[in-house]
């Protein structure tokens, strides 16, 4: 009978609807964790697939190839992506297409010191020399810091020296300047040598040119940086993620932070060796451990406020204890997944691994207790695990 048909209440309807709406929610909760953890995998698998393409090519070319970390322009301890490298050949400066002198540092004609540290050369149309290029070449980036030395006087028998930066921006090293050159004035691209030129010298202290362009000492090779390798493509991390030089290991930020505030910021330039290890100092190091993180919390600052600013005092006082200080990646308000991508420099290889944080110590004075900072956030790497 029509009386004997029941319908739902409206308690039931509300129950019904408020499962629904709770299950929707876990769904799309465990969708989003996994697309972020998908996406942070992925951008791991990206990087180390251009460092092995790095490793790859020297094998095949049988010459030194390398990998470019290209940074954030407005944050130099960002990374966004790579570019493929090789070196640039040395640059040789002889007696008939450069003119050059070595002087001691002064003013006013007079030296201030025996010491012989100033390369200055010049061209001389005349003369048909015009080989003086320093200039150009640091203008546009090729003067690498932490490569680009000279080998005074050219070839086997020189010896290297290092330059002094003058700027923390291109042109790093040389200045454009005038100076007496063989008793005119001239102008000269010079640069500063961070030790001093052992010879012997034409002309005594205290004048400033030791040697001019009439020895046959002033010659000298100049190697130079990395230069993109040709007919390759840049490769871009996933959109809002990146590799955090702040956090990766020191082994990596010795090769991508500025010793001072005045020197230039170095290019992150990886080489591999024809046999595929790592060459360079850097080789020596160790591995190399790398930070893959979510953008948003790279840039978050830590706002934590635990101590009395002003007395040192365990006690919060309303500002942050150190604004400067970086978001922890084991803080709880991280949004995004980490992973370390560690390259090990004497057979090449690269891998990526979880973050470790676990937090039972002070890091600074090992005592128990946690202090906000992973006890080893590289620990995984270094055993070579996954993790848990």
């Amino acid at each position: 009978m029509r009386g004997d048909r029941r319908g739902f209440t409206l308690v039931e309807m509300l129950v019904v609807i408020g499962i629904l709406v709770l299950l929707t929610t876990l769904v799309v909760v465990a969708v989003a964790n996994t697309r972020g953890t998908d996406r942070m995998r992925s951008t791991a698998r990206t990087a180390q697939s251009a460092f092995l393409g790095a490793r790859d090519r020297a094998i095949y070319a049988k010459e030194q190839r390398g990998i470019r970390l290209v940074r954030d322009p407005n944050d130099y301890t960002l990374v966004t992506g790579f570019e493929y490298i090789r070196p640039l050949p040395v640059q040789s400066y002889k007696k008939e297409d450069s003119l050059m002198q070595f002087c001691r540092p002064g003013s006013g004609g007079t030296a201030t010191s025996n010491k012989v540290t100033i390369v200055q050369g010049y061209n001389d149309s005349a003369k048909q020399r015009t080989g003086i290029n320093w200039l150009s070449f640091d203008s546009n980036g090729l003067f690498d810091p932490n490569i680009v030395r000279v080998r005074i006087p050219s070839g086997s028998s020189g010896t290297w020296f290092r330059l002094v930066p003058q700027r923390n921006s291109p042109p790093y090293f040389v200045n454009d300047k005038n100076a007496t050159v063989m008793g005119q004035n001239r102008s000269v691209q010079e640069i500063v040598l961070a030790s001093e030129v052992s010879l012997d010298a034409t002309y005594p202290f205290p004048a400033i040119v030791a040697v001019d362009e009439t020895s046959t000492f002033t010659t000298l090779d100049l190697q130079l940086g990395n230069e993109t390798l040709p007919f390759s493509q840049p490769i871009t991390l996933t959109s809002g993620i990146v590799i955090d030089l702040k956090w990766s290991s020191d082994s990596a930020k010795s090769l991508a932070i500025p010793k001072s505030t005045t020197d230039p910021v170095p290019a992150i330039d990886i080489m591999f060796s024809p046999r595929g290890g790592v060459t360079g100092a850097i080789s020596a190091t160790g591995p190399i451990h790398f930070l893959i993180n979510d953008l948003t919390d790279a840039i978050t600052p830590d706002a934590a406020d635990a101590y009395d600013n002003s007395t040192g005092r365990h006690i919060p006082d309303g500002n942050p204890d150190d604004p400067r200080m970086p978001l922890s990646p084991i803080d709880k308000r991280n949004r995004g997944e980490k992973m370390i991508l560690t390259v090990f420099p004497q057979t090449g290889n690269v891998q990526a691994f979880p973050i470790d944080a676990t937090d039972d110590y002070d890091n600074i004075t090992g005592a128990n207790g946690a202090d906000g900072l992973a006890d080893d956030l590289f620990h995984f790497a270094r055993i070579g695990s996954v993790g848990n």
